[in-house]
């Protein structure tokens, strides 16, 4: 396989990108009340670009089209949903988002398009 330069870093620099916190998955514990609640490593600062996804796309992906759903471009190694894992968390501000997929260019490319949903 032929590695090229990371694509993603000479797109965000013509079309621009931001700081955010990424919350990597850690593990399941369980807590006073019997439940199992996700736990997650410290807060890290990542670098992308947000881009929209239409009504039409959110249809096609079986949601609701007044679902916040945005697709998020970043060179972390950012996981989603997992047989044994959940997913990571992305805040943006004071917004958190749930990574509900992730198409993953990290080995090749060393970037992932990450889809996300707002928690509400």
């Amino acid at each position: 396989m032929i590695k090229v330069s990371n694509l993603l870093s000479s797109a965000i620099g013509l079309i621009g990108g931001r700081t955010m916190g990424w919350k990597p998955f850690d593990k399941k514990t369980q807590n006073t009340r019997g439940e199992f609640v996700n736990q997650y490593f410290a807060c890290v600062k990542i670098y992308g670009s947000w881009q929209p996804v239409s009504a039409a796309q959110k249809a096609q992906m079986g949601m609701k089209v007044s679902d916040v759903i945005q697709k998020l471009y970043v060179s972390a190694n950012v996981k989603g949903i997992d047989r044994l894992n959940s997913p990571d968390i992305i805040i943006d501000g004071s917004t958190e988002y749930e990574v509900i997929a992730v198409q993953d260019w990290y080995g090749q490319n060393g970037w992932k398009e990450v889809l996300c949903c707002r928690k509400t």
